[in-house]
């Protein structure tokens, strides 16, 4: 995915692999766009997501998953700028949620 956002459409990308990785990403230098798994190895991708908005309000938040949406999901989604992307997807849907910050 990187590749594609990257070479391909013309993003600046940053892969990170944690958590803690991803907060120190974002205090270095606020993306335009947060790409976000929930279930990251070091804690919850949902909880990255609501930290970033409040450390950066404005800022679009994909966050993505394969599994059945829990219910702080669905309300993190609803009340918030966060749209959640169900894996497997296309990657033009992916690139409409960062490319403009819709919501899914």
């Amino acid at each position: 995915m990187d590749i594609f956002l990257g070479a391909v459409c013309g993003h600046d990308v940053r892969c990170v692999e944690t958590v803690k990785e991803a907060r120190t990403a974002v205090m270095d230098s606020v993306p335009e766009v947060l790409v976000v798994d929930l279930c990251l190895p070091d804690g919850s991708g949902l909880d990255l997501c609501v930290e970033a908005l409040r450390v950066a309000p404005g800022i679009r938040v994909v966050l993505v998953t394969g599994m059945e949406l829990t219910d702080a999901c669905r309300m993190a989604a609803e009340d918030s700028e966060i749209a959640v992307l169900r894996k497997p997807f296309e990657l033009d849907h992916l690139l409409v949620l960062v490319g403009k910050g819709s919501r899914s």
